[in-house]
């Protein structure tokens, strides 16, 4: 009930933005009022309701933790300027191996996986493996940079939330999550 009436003031708002500026066809639309907020995780703080059942059975890694076999999971949450529309955002996710790896095929980290997630399903595009290298070293860095696909817009718009996992001979040392707004208050 809470997601439809703020759904409907929403676009309330933005149709009478598109309005007042005189939008015309085939011309971009201006934003009269732009924000941008950087969330950096700090400690994994996952949303349960993001993620699958089996993710959440497996052992819990905390950030740079060096243990095998655990599955990192977190939530970027936010609560919403009023009257505004997430644009694009971007995820920055730096990772370090676990493990040294040969290949894909074993059960270290050459086999890790990644994604980006909302109610436990993964979004096309933004999931796969952290390795696409080889061989992987002990303690090889990588960074991941995810932009938001119109799907995951959406979800974070509905939501003020998006998850992501790795999975699980990989260490996450940081994270980010970069928003761009358009506002009309």
């Amino acid at each position: 009930m809470k997601r439809t009436i703020f759904m409907t003031a929403l676009i309330g708002c933005l149709l009478s933005a598109g309005m007042a500026l005189g939008q015309e066809p085939g011309r971009p639309m201006l934003c009269p009022k732009p924000s941008y907020e950087t969330i950096d995780m700090t400690t994994p703080t996952p949303v349960n309701a993001e993620f699958r059942p089996d993710m959440l059975a497996i052992a819990r890694a905390g950030v740079n933790d060096t243990a095998p076999n655990k599955f990192f999971l977190h939530t970027f949450q936010w609560k919403p300027p009023q009257c505004c529309q997430i644009l694009s955002a971007t995820m920055t996710i730096t990772l370090r191996a676990n493990q040294p790896s040969a290949s894909a095929a074993g059960s270290d980290s050459g086999n890790d996986s990644m994604g980006v997630m909302s109610n436990q399903v993964a979004f096309p595009g933004l999931n796969g493996p952290v390795y696409t290298t080889f061989p992987v070293a002990m303690n090889q860095p990588t960074t991941r940079t995810y932009v938001m696909t119109p799907a995951a817009l959406a979800s974070m718009n509905a939501n003020n939330r998006i998850s992501f996992y790795v999975q699980d001979d990989t260490r996450v040392l940081s994270a980010k999550l970069q928003i761009s707004r358009c506002c009309v208050k």
